[in-house]
């Protein structure tokens, strides 16, 4: 799977675009890709609500050629709100393009061409103005500094 973000919202996925915003059932429709529903998953305590916050999400799995994995998060009116890639073959954010087996800083240092990124903590890095977080596979469970999670959002107000 190629992946390609647009700071404007718009995403390409194997070469079908869509954009924050859009509903869930036009973006299944346009990925006609065998997806599991995962509605019913984590919830999460807000601590400046108190309020219980579920989680609203389709899984996507590709096994050919190789593994992809990733995760369209959907707001309670279901539209797309969030994308969570675990595993492509290459992401592209406008010009800059990288994979899963590149070095996490390395890919940091292009992604600030584009918006000051934010060492967040060892592995982690944040770019408020493109709504992106990049994570290495060791902060993932894994082990080195490659690419180990990209995560893209229309609203990062939750992690300033």
């Amino acid at each position: 799977m190629n992946f390609e973000y647009l700071p404007q919202g718009i995403v390409t996925i194997d070469g079908v675009s869509f954009k924050f915003g859009d509903t869930r059932e036009l973006i299944r429709e346009k990925l006609s890709e065998l997806h599991k529903e995962d509605d019913k998953g984590v919830s999460f305590d807000d601590s400046d609500t108190g309020k219980k916050l579920f989680q609203r999400r389709d899984v996507y799995q590709d096994h050919k050629p190789e593994m992809s994995l990733f995760f369209l998060g959907y707001n309670k009116l279901d539209l797309l709100t969030e994308i969570e890639i675990h595993q492509c073959d290459q992401i592209k954010v406008i010009n800059s393009s990288f994979s899963f087996d590149q070095d996490l800083d390395s890919i940091a240092v292009d992604l600030n061409n584009y918006s000051i990124g934010v060492k967040k903590g060892k592995g982690e890095y944040f770019f408020k103005d493109l709504g992106i977080v990049i994570l290495d596979k060791e902060e993932m469970g894994g082990d080195g500094n490659t690419l180990g999670y990209f995560y893209c959002s229309s609203d990062v107000s939750h992690l300033i």
